[in-house]
Formats: C-alpha cells, sequence, structure tokens
C-alpha cells in the first residue's frame, strides 16, 4: 500500500521490478522457505538423524561446515559479478529501456526518454541490492538446518523482516527528504516527479536500501546454537576412564578443527547427495521466477507493465507465501523420513493428505479473491499515484494469477516428493521445459495475438498447470500407483464448495456495494469514509465466502476436515456456545 501510493507504476516502481530480479530470486528462491537449499539441506539432515542416531549432531555440523563454505565462495563472488556488470544485466533483462524496436510498443519521444531514466535507477538500484546475492543461500541452509530440528517458527517468521525493513526504509527516506507523497493530491504521477531526484541522489533510494539490512537480519536471525542433547546415563558397571588418553582417540576431532579438504572428503557422499538435489531443484523450484524472467523480457516493451505484474503478483503471493510456509515446511522433513521402500504406503497417505490440504486453502482463497479482484485492489493500492487506470490494469492481472495459484502450491508438494526420494532430476526436466514453453507463450501472446500483459500472466499460469500435471503422473509412476480413484472424492467436495463460496462472494459484494452506493448518494459520506465502507464491504463478501466453504466441507464430511471440525465443537462445547445432544 505505502509503495503503490508513494510511486504508482512510475519509473522508480518499474526500476525496481528489473533491478529486483536477480536479488529477489536469490532470496525467495535460494534463501526462502521451501527453496531447493532449505529442501537440500532438511532432506539431508532429516536421513542423516535417521541413520547416525547418535552421531548424527557431530556429522551434521561437518557437512554444514562444507557445504556453507563452498557455498559462501560461489555466492560472493556472484555478487561482485552483479555488482560489476549491472549495466550489461538491466539491459539484458530490460531491452525495452535502452532501445525500443522499431515498430514496437515504445513510439514517441516521451516514452523513449522515460524508459531512460527508469533504465538508469535500475542500474542504481541492482548495484545496491549486490550484497543479498552473498547472503541468499546462507539464509536458506539456515532455514533447512532449523527445519531439520523440528523448528518452523523461525523458517515461518523470518521473510517478515523484508517487509518490515523496506517499511522503515521508505519512512527514513520521506523523513529525511521531508516530504510525503501524500501531501498532494494533483500528484499523480509522483514516480516520474521524482525520478530525477532519486537518479541524483541513488542513497536515498529507500526500495534497494532496505533490502540488504533485511538480508542480513535474517541471516544473523538464524545463528543459533544446535540444541544439546542429554549425555546417556553411564553404566554402573562401567570402567574409569583413563584420563591421559588423549581426545583423538575417545572421538573424531571436531568440525572447526578440520581443514576444508578433510571435511569434504570425509563426507564426499552425502554432499554428492545434496549438490545433485541441489543444483536442478534450483531450476525446478525456481520455475516461478525465471517465468518471471521472462515475462518482464517481454513486458519491458509495454510501459508500465512490469509495476502492474508486480503487485499483482503481491496480492496472489503475500497469502501463498504464509500457507506455503505453513503447509510445505513440515512436509519435506516427513517425505523424507518415509523415503525407504518399506514406508510407501505411508509415504502415499501422507502425499494424499498433503495434496487435499493444499487445495482445502487455495481453492477457497482463489474463490474469494477471483470476483473481488476489482474492489481488492481498489482498497489496497488505489489513492494518489495509483488512480483508477492503474487498478483496472492490475486486478485484471490478478485475476489470471488467480487462475494458477492452486497447481502452483500443488506442484511444489510434488516437487518436494521427489527431492524427499534424491531425485532432482525430474524436476529438472519438467521445469526446463516449462521454462522454454513459457518463452514461447509469451512471444506468442503478446507479439502475435495481442492479449497484451494479460497474456504473460495467462502463459505463466498455464505452464504451472500443466507442470503440475505431469508430475502427478509422474509420481503415479515412480510409486507404483496412486490410488487417485479414491483420492477424487474428497477433491469434488473441495470444487463443489469453492464454487459455493465464489457466488456467495459476489452476490454478498454485490448487494453490499449497492448499498454503499445508495447511502453515499443520499447521505455524502467524507472520501475516507467511503473507503472504510468499501474495505468493509470486501471483507464481509469474503468472510461469507469462507463460512460457506467451511460449512460446506463439514456438511459433506470431507475426511480431512472431520478432525478439525472435531476439536472445534470440542471447544464450542467447553465454553457453552453450543449443547451436546443425546440422541436415544
Amino acid at each position: 500500500m505505502v509503495l503503490a501510493a508513494a510511486f504508482g507504476v512510475g519509473p522508480v516502481m518499474t526500476a525496481f521490478s528489473y533491478s529486483a530480479l536477480i536479488p529477489t530470486f536469490c532470496l525467495s528462491l535460494l534463501g526462502g522457505v521451501n527453496g531447493p537449499f532449505h529442501s537440500a539441506i532438511a532432506s539431508a539432515l532429516s536421513k542423516s538423524a535417521a541413520e547416525k542416531g547418535r552421531n548424527a549432531e557431530r556429522e551434521q555440523q561437518e557437512l554444514l561446515a562444507v557445504v556453507s563454505a563452498l557455498v559462501a565462495l560461489a555466492s560472493i563472488a556472484a555478487a561482485m559479478l552483479v555488482f560489476l556488470f549491472a549495466r550489461h544485466i538491466i539491459d539484458l533483462l530490460a531491452p525495452g529501456l535502452s532501445l525500443p524496436p522499431p515498430g514496437g510498443f515504445i513510439t514517441d519521444s516521451s516514452s523513449a526518454s522515460a524508459s531512460a531514466v527508469t533504465r538508469h535507477i535500475a542500474i542504481s538500484q541492482l548495484q545496491q541490492m549486490a550484497p543479498c546475492i552473498a547472503l541468499a543461500p546462507l539464509i536458506g541452509i539456515g532455514f533447512g538446518t532449523l527445519s531439520a530440528r523440528g523448528e518452523f517458527a523461525i523458517p515461518s517468521l523470518s521473510p517478515s523482516l523484508s517487509s518490515l525493513s523496506v517499511l522503515a526504509g521508505i519512512s527514513s527516506y520521506f523523513a529525511l527528504c521531508r516530504w510525503s507523497p501524500l501531501a498532494s493530491p494533483q500528484r499523480e504521477m509522483i514516480g516520474w516527479e521524482v525520478a530525477a531526484e532519486i537518479r541524483s541522489a541513488p542513497s536515498s533510494q529507500p526500495l534497494a536500501a532496505a533490502a540488504t539490512p533485511a538480508a542480513a537480519a535474517q541471516t544473523a536471525q538464524q545463528q543459533q546454537p544446535p540444541p544439546t542433547p542429554p549425555a546417556p546415563p553411564a553404566p554402573a558397571s562401567s570402567p574409569p576412564v583413563d584420563s591421559t588418553r588423549s581426545e583423538a582417540s575417545q572421538e573424531p576431532p571436531a568440525a572447526s578443527w578440520l581443514p576444508l579438504d578433510a571435511l569434504f572428503a570425509r563426507h564426499r557422499e552425502r554432499l554428492h547427495e545434496i549438490f545433485a538435489v541441489l543444483l536442478p531443484a534450483t531450476v525446478a523450484s525456481g520455475m516461478l521466477q525465471i517465468a518471471t524472467f521472462t515475462d518482464l523480457f517481454f513486458a519491458s516493451f509495454l510501459p508500465g507493465t512490469a509495476a502492474a505484474l508486480g503487485y499483482a503478483n503481491l496480492l496472489v503471493m503475500a497469502p501463498l507465501g504464509i500457507l506455503s510456509s505453513a503447509l510445505l515446511v513440515p512436509l519435506l522433513p516427513l517425505f523424507a523420513r518415509l523415503a525407504h521402500p518399506k514406508d510407501r504406503a505411508l509415504l502415499k497417505d501422507s502425499l494424499r493428505r498433503g495434496l487435499v490440504m493444499t487445495m482445502a486453502v487455495t481453492l477457497p482463497m482463489t474463490a474469494v479473491m477471483l470476483p473481488l479482484a476489482r474492489p481488492i485492489v481498489r482498497v489496497v493500492f488505489q489513492r494518489r499515484s495509483f488512480d483508477a487506470s492503474a487498478t483496472t490494469l492490475v486486478s485484471s492481472l490478478l485475476s489470471c494469477y488467480l487462475l494458477g495459484s492452486p497447481c502452483y502450491l500443488v506442484r511444489d508438494v510434488l516437487v518436494r516428493l521427489f527431492y524427499s526420494l534424491s531425485d532432482g532430476a525430474t524436476p529438472f526436466l519438467i521445469s526446463t521445459f516449462a521454462i522454454a514453453a513459457n518463452a514461447v507463450l509469451d512471444f506468442l501472446f503478446v507479439h502475435c495475438w495481442a492479449f497484451g500483459p494479460q497474456g504473460l500472466v495467462l502463459a505463466t499460469a498455464a505452464v504451472n498447470s500443466a507442470s503440475a500435471v505431469v508430475l502427478l503422473w509422474l509420481a503415479h509412476r515412480r510409486m507404483g500407483g496412486l490410488p487417485l480413484s479414491l483420492w477424487w472424492p474428497s477433491f469434488s467436495i473441495l470444487l463443489q464448495a469453492a464454487a459455493a463460496t465464489a457466488a456467495t462472494a459476489t452476490a454478498t459484494h454485490a448487494l453490499l456495494s449497492a448499498a454503499l452506493t445508495a447511502a453515499s448518494h443520499s447521505l455524502c459520506f467524507h472520501p475516507r469514509w467511503v473507503w472504510f465502507l468499501d474495505a468493509a464491504a470486501v471483507g464481509t463478501a469474503a468472510g461469507a465466502g469462507f463460512l460457506v466453504f467451511c460449512a460446506l466441507v463439514v456438511a459433506m464430511r470431507l475426511p480431512e476436515a472431520m478432525p478439525l471440525w472435531a476439536r472445534v465443537k470440542s471447544l464450542l462445547q467447553k465454553y457453552g456456545i453450543v449443547k451436546v445432544r443425546t440422541i436415544p
């Protein structure tokens, strides 16, 4: 909301959309929850704990020391290269900002000048955010370590530091400049007005300057000492320990006293297992981010599209990020512990519950947000620089993103199933073909079929859906057959409940909007009160939709929902809200 009001879809946000591509790719993918580093480390450590028993803690520390050292060297080198070649990277990611193609979408001189300003800002912002690339893999390793220990609170809450850091940077910027973007209602293009000032003072760019402290805070938050296991009681008949024996004869030397090559040789097999999953997983898990690269490549020829894609993607990924943290973080260690062939039946059941719970949280969100896309964007973003035309563009992109959101999380669940089976090649191949298909569809939708910005999002949604279907079919073959016919009744209940949810949200908001319009004309509400009433209408419609969804899945007796309903009902009975009826 703050960014939209401050910069709208002007050059500052457009430049940030391109400059943040690589740092955000590293932070959300390599260093993010459920990213490849998180997945590979959590899977390897979980297996090590199951196989090594009491010696697992020492092996895990040595393994983490080697992986962290290798990854830190590579990430620091990558950060330096990005800083030095920032100009060339921006020209590669956004060719439409440097030289508009003949016959392209940018034809007038004002657009060309605005593109040059946007390009200059993007280069400066990318150089400021380069240190995030060095910190991102270490954050992912920390997430994986905490997840393997069963600590899920810090991995789930740590990404909020990024948002808080950006808000702090924005506030500091406006406080230092003694200028508020919300003070003048006539500044409908604030982003264009402050572009020259931001270009001349790169240190005052709050969006880029706040990224590195956020990454450093996440890294520091994870540096916690591992829990010390209790020492086993010594047997009564055990002989006394000879104090003259050297420590080397009692236990292997600690990881901190061994050179890196010795640790590498000791854990060569486990390191090979980690990197065999890690490298393909980087491409497989980053399909959405890499697809964003191709989307923004073509969006650079459509002025204002990059910023609009960022706002729409934020509205979808904010709830999806919370849901993925709650659902996917516990699933990977569970899948890894059940990867042995003798536990195949339990693994299939865990996969079924994971898929059903994923659909149970994404379908109602999609069913509520899809019919309310325009009022949601209007309530959240529309003010000052973000005008009605921006609301129209962003709401249409939001609707397209929502169409593919359920398959996005389903694909992530299936990818983590293959990781737990030490198979990173299959998701890698599927993602490689998906990225190529996304680039082809982007070109066709934008340049051949004139779908505009919406075509970029539809291409991504179609590719994600196709990838989820292919991965499910491959998992069916890999695991000796999945009882999909037995799973279908649960998915059918969820789809029917989602349809009723969408209808309820649409009807409720239509009635409330009609009443609000009549009341505003007759009572002449202040514009601020109109915003509060509009937000209340959206919230009420969404709440009504979610209530209908919950009521239907309980009424149709969804198996996965009944234990939760039994717990809720027991709480209601405990506090006397409902009474227990005894049936004779």
